[in-house]
């Protein structure tokens, strides 16, 4: 049966379907910021955009986990070359330039997971997912109810399926640096004890090494290199938080002589 939801989405993108998708018939893992910016706000350009700007400076920031991808330019018949680069789905070329060694154009992809994180730090009215992306996280397992929410009655069976699907495979290591910090919530201290393993000859999985710029890269469960940023470390240790639970004080009991 097909996946309408998918195909929906990528009317939306206005792609048309590859011999791989139509193999695949479901949402990539990946999606460029571009394409997720329409499909967040698919009817509204301005929304769009802004939301693509502000994903694209965070990822060159460091601070939203995302995949480089380097797409060959385009070459045309007349010998010219045009440059092509993705923008919310639409493909928007550059003017015509005779050069025999065009650029390469670099695209940031992001997952699921990463964009559901960097979505839910926006304010309020802006950290709901839309149609298009609450049918991708559905897709590929990403859970964005709240944590107060009742969770539905599951089978054992079911419940294992559904949490070993996409294992977070950076969070036991973030919670044994936590540990070995004087506090649990020093994302900087965090950070540091990270940045320590990510630099040993033999690095503790799943980290492999930093970048120039200081930032942690490791590989997620798909085998994919990840980056990570202070910035996104605060975001992930704030996620961690739970508010203390508040239970009314009761009545004292006074005894009768």
């Amino acid at each position: 049966m097909v996946n309408y939801k998918w195909r929906k989405a990528f009317s939306v993108l206005g792609i048309k379907f590859s011999s791989e998708d139509r193999a695949r018939e479901n949402f990539p893992e990946l999606i460029a910021f571009g394409r997720i910016a329409r499909l967040q706000h698919p009817t509204d350009l301005r929304a769009e955009r802004t939301l693509a700007n502000a994903m694209l400076d965070d990822c060159k920031r460091g601070d939203l986990e995302h995949v480089v991808k380097v797409l060959p330019p385009k070459a045309v018949m007349n010998g010219k070359i045009h440059f092509v680069r993705e923008w919310g789905g639409t493909q928007l070329e550059a003017a015509h330039t005779p050069s025999p060694q065009p650029k390469d154009v670099t695209e940031y992809q992001i997952a699921a997971p990463a964009f559901a994180a960097w979505l839910a730090a926006l304010p309020d009215k802006d950290k709901t997912p839309s149609e298009h992306i609450a049918a991708w996280f559905e897709a590929v397992g990403v859970n964005t109810q709240d944590e107060a929410a009742p969770v539905p009655t599951a089978s054992p069976a079911t419940v294992t399926t559904q949490t070993t699907k996409h294992r977070d495979l950076l969070a036991p290591l973030v919670e044994a640096a936590q540990k070995a910090c004087d506090s649990a919530t020093d994302a900087a201290a965090v950070f540091t004890k990270l940045k320590t393993w990510a630099q040993e000859d033999k690095p503790r999985a799943p980290l492999v090494g930093v970048t120039e710029d200081g930032r942690i890269q490791w590989r997620d469960s798909n085998d994919t290199p990840q980056e990570l940023s202070i910035k996104a470390l605060k975001s992930r240790l704030k996620r961690q938080e739970k508010p203390p639970a508040t239970t009314p004080p009761g009545k004292q009991l006074r005894r009768i002589k």
